[in-house]
């Protein structure tokens, strides 16, 4: 690349321009831009750092009457405000800030003794860290922190971002006690959101860009003043309503016919008496159905809800043939829905005072609902240790329940009443068991595979727990380790962001 400047005698004779070839030629300076490629793909706080090649036609040792402009244009935005200048170094070593998307980008170089300027453009997509992948919930010294393993596409992969909110400059100020996080729809809005549950109480995060704003406090879902303290354990959503549970109180919201959770519905309907229920939620197997089934610790009994109505919970009728009658006089251990069998609600029960544990499958069926029993049995202990269970979960696919202790993971058949020993994490203690039901076939191994959480006591604290996902084989035949991530603090919970 050349530039030429033309000095010119002329003479004007007579009103006629005469060319006597008296000419001088300068040769300016050519700058040749290379060792740029011509695109780049980064995710949000990585840094690019690109180190040109310039080849200078003259003056190669004054570098110094150079200087450099960085420049990116957001190519999903028009208006004239749609460029950055990221950088004025020769050597561009800059922490990827800008927004999400497709960028063109410049590097222009300008010769400060004449003025000439020479550019080179390249692309640049910005990708976020957090588009996708695991979020896990540990208790580092009594604190509770999200840490996520980011999943994305090759060549960047996977990646451990700790302590989640402080990298997305969440805005939400630290949190004690951590007790759940639960990934659902925004009732307010068309959009996934993560729900924060800690002795602090709930909040609400964007699930894209893991922020928190000041309408994210639970309050701003409530349309009465929350009770003082208040701090919900859990939360879920159940065909559109809306469920979210304390210690002792269960408020529910329907945005069909209006959005906000009302007054607590943990009374019995009719006479409005409180009503102690565990912290479980069962769910119906339809859409077409509103109710939702819950435990009386008091009472020992099952309870349903119509999550349309504002109305509490009442008691369910036992037909004449069932296999137990609804009011069982059993302390209930643990309640989840797995999707086996369209969705069954599986139960774990227990003898009061007694080492006697019973599984009891149920399950609510369309509309009108009808609420049917499937299997009740009297668990055979003589090949497990369900007696010192400390975890559960119900895997989807099989039916298998899984449960844990110490270190150890035991698959409980549902069909032929006997237990299997599937996993032994040696010093490690097991902090949770979970499944997730994720939906997309390219999620199946996790929505058909266990989720363990463990953590190593002698380890230092926020930096000795585990994530492990098995899969879990048909016939009681042993897990396959299907994914395995480290860096966390004594995990609590987890989630994963699907996209």
């Amino acid at each position: 690349m050349k530039k030429i400047f033309f000095i010119l005698a002329a003479t004007l004779i007579a009103g006629c321009y005469k060319d006597l070839g008296n000419y001088t030629y300068k040769e300016i300076n050519d700058i040749a831009i290379s060792n740029i490629a011509p695109q780049y793909t980064m995710t949000f706080k990585d840094t690019l750092r690109i180190k040109p090649r310039l080849d200078f036609l003259l003056d190669k040792a004054d570098t110094g009457r150079y200087s450099y402009e960085w420049i990116i244009f957001f190519l999903d935005d028009i208006s004239e405000n749609n460029n950055k200048l990221i950088a004025t170094t020769r050597d561009l070593e800059y922490e990827v800030t800008a927004k999400v998307g497709k960028y063109k980008a410049w590097l222009r170089v300008r010769d400060n003794s004449t003025g000439v300027q020479y550019k080179t453009e390249f692309r640049l997509t910005i990708q976020s860290k957090v588009y996708e992948g695991w979020l896990v919930l540990s208790n580092v010294n009594g604190m509770a922190r999200i840490d996520m393993v980011s999943v994305l596409p090759a060549p960047i992969g996977e990646t451990l971002i700790t302590d989640l909110l402080t990298f997305t400059n969440s805005g939400l100020a630290s949190q004690k006690g951590p007790r759940a996080i639960k990934l659902m729809n925004d009732p307010f809005k068309a959009k996934t959101a993560l729900y924060f549950l800690t002795d602090d109480g709930a909040n609400k995060l964007s699930a894209d860009d893991f922020t928190w704003q000041t309408t994210g406090a639970i309050r701003y879902e409530m349309l009465g003043p929350p009770p003082a303290g208040f701090a919900p354990r859990l939360m879920d959503v159940a065909y559109g309503t809306y469920c979210m549970m304390s210690d002792d109180q269960l408020y529910v919201q329907y945005p069909v016919s209006g959005l906000g959770y009302g007054l607590p519905q943990n009374k019995m309907a009719g006479v409005n008496t409180p009503v102690k229920l565990a912290p479980f939620i069962g769910k119906a197997n339809s859409s077409l159905s509103n109710w939702m089934v819950f435990y009386d610790v008091e009472r020992r009994w099952f309870v349903r809800l119509d999550g349309s109505k504002d109305a509490g919970v009442d008691s369910i009728p036992t037909p004449s043939n069932a296999l137990l009658s609804y009011k069982t006089g059993k302390d209930l251990v643990y309640m989840q829905n797995a999707t086996f069998n369209l969705n069954d609600i599986f139960t774990i029960l227990k003898d009061p005072g007694q080492p006697v544990y019973y599984l009891f499958r149920m399950a609510v069926d369309g509309y009108p609902s009808v609420f049917r029993q499937n299997q009740f049995t009297k668990i055979d202990q003589s090949t497990g240790d369900i007696a010192h269970a400390q975890h559960f979960a119900v895997g989807h696919e099989l039916g298998y329940v899984l449960y844990a202790v110490g270190s150890k993971i035991y698959e409980y058949d549902i069909n032929y009443n006997t237990h299997h020993l599937m996993a032994d994490l040696g010093t490690e203690v097991i902090s949770k068991l979970k499944v997730l039901n994720l939906g997309a076939t390219k999620y199946k191994d996790i929505t058909n595979g266990l989720i363990v959480g463990s953590y190593d006591p002698a380890g230092p604290s926020g930096n000795n727990g585990k994530l492990r996902v098995y899969t879990m084989p048909p016939r009681n035949e042993p897990f396959q380790l299907y994914k395995s991530y480290t860096g966390f603090g004594k995990i609590i919970d987890m989630e994963y962001r699907t996209r």
